[in-house]
């Protein structure tokens, strides 16, 4: 992970110095769309609606309100500082809100399979974004101004939420490996949002930091292991420095939960600060650190569990933080521990347990497990940073672990 602002694209600036102002002021430049429709370039979320009927002129004509501009590099034979295809903060903040709308609030609706083509759409149209923006120097020293905030927020959303969405999706982290790529623009979206709050405190721009305390509890979450902790120990120590108030924030006393719980190896701390977070902040520390922390808990478990007791599956989910007893069944039979009779969980070491042919499901279902995630909440809602919608998700989600007779109590339990 590079802890370190978006750079890449230089600045442009004009020939008397000032910087860049963009004027193209639709989504996609007109000649690119009229390129993209001529070889069948245009992606299936961008298409306008009816264009199975329409020739190329109407496509092209209907597509001016739906194509975003495609991120190319700056090379010698592709030009792209140029103002005439680069668009100014007001229509890329357009843009980005017609992507949130149309594509990734729509998700939803489309079959699974949609979702890792919805995300490899929606990746080269944020970078995109990110360049223009770069180009007119909104970058770390910089120029910072709502629009750029606000896009960046919302991005780093839906980079955060994703991951929960594709984690299971073969190509996420083998072979092509779109897991790094997302991974590469989290860190940089965080830290130019970092970059801009600090920018705009100091220029005394207040109105864009109304979402700080949230995006730097992701930036100190995601960058725990950077250089073994050390670095988001120092961030936090100048944050109750410079600003106690944020400081005081629920979202960085919950970053420091998580590092606290990390720290001292403490599995328990860990999975109920998760429990008791927001939808994207338990996004974020399960995608990162859940799998490391179960596993160590097993560890743990296995020295100090009586050998002869059986441990409930369902109880070990619940404690792990996962969907139901059977996953607990896999995770035990691959730390290399036996399943009794009932389904149950013994921390003894069974060599002749096979991890790929054992039948976690075989015991039947047993008691219900209350999730980490339930289906009312949505990477879409997280996205427009819809708190009621999150509130109502999260009632729900605690109304449905009190009606499993689980672990409601630790839900709502404070970290």
């Amino acid at each position: 992970r590079r802890s370190r602002s978006p750079p890449a694209a230089a600045p442009a600036t004009s020939p008397d110095g000032r910087d860049m102002v963009g004027a193209c002021l639709t989504f996609c430049p007109a000649a690119e769309i009229d390129e993209r429709v001529r070889f069948k370039e245009l992606d299936a979320h961008e298409k306008p609606p009816g264009w199975e009927t329409m020739d190329d002129g109407a496509v092209a004509e209907a597509a001016r309100s739906w194509a975003c501009k495609k991120y190319k590099r700056s090379d010698a034979g592709s030009v792209q500082n140029v103002p005439a295809i680069v668009r100014p903060p007001a229509v890329l903040l357009k843009c980005f809100e017609h992507l949130r709308t149309h594509v990734v609030e729509t998700g939803g609706r489309d079959a699974k399979q949609q979702a890792m083509s919805r995300y490899l759409f929606l990746w080269d149209r944020f970078r995109a974004i990110r360049k223009d923006f770069i180009l007119q120097n909104f970058t770390t020293g910089g120029r910072v101004a709502r629009e750029v905030v606000v896009v960046f927020e919302g991005m780093a959303r839906y980079f955060v939420g994703i991951e929960r969405e594709l984690s299971g999706h073969k190509e996420w982290r083998e072979g092509i490996a779109h897991g790094k790529h997302n991974a590469e623009s989290l860190s940089e979206t965080l830290s130019a949002l970092v970059a801009f709050y600090d920018m705009a405190r100091s220029r005394g721009a207040r109105d864009v930091l109304a979402n700080e305390a949230e995006f730097t509890q992701y930036w100190l979450i995601y960058f725990l292991d950077q250089e073994r902790g050390a670095e988001a120990g120092r961030f936090l120590a100048r944050i109750a420095l410079e600003s106690p108030a944020l400081d005081a924030s629920d979202e960085i006393r919950r970053a420091a939960a998580v590092r606290k719980a990390r720290d001292e190896n403490n599995w328990a701390a860990f999975f109920r600060v998760a429990r008791n977070s927001p939808y994207l902040a338990r996004c974020l520390m399960v995608a990162q650190y859940a799998d490391g922390v179960r596993d160590g808990a097993l560890l743990v478990m296995g020295r100090a569990q009586s050998r002869g007791e059986a441990y409930p599956a369902a109880d070990l989910a619940e404690a792990l933080g996962l969907d139901d007893a059977a996953a607990a069944r896999v995770r035990a039979v691959a730390a290399g521990y036996s399943i009794d009779g009932d389904g149950d969980v013994r921390f003894v070491k069974d060599d002749s347990l096979d991890e790929e042919t054992f039948d976690a499901a075989a015991f039947g279902e047993g008691r219900r497990v209350a999730p980490l995630f339930n289906s009312g909440e949505s990477l879409g809602a997280a996205v427009r940073g819809d708190s009621k919608a999150e509130a109502a998700a999260f009632e729900r989600r605690r109304a449905e672990a009190d009606e499993g007779g689980g672990v409601g109590d630790a839900i709502v339990e404070a970290s």
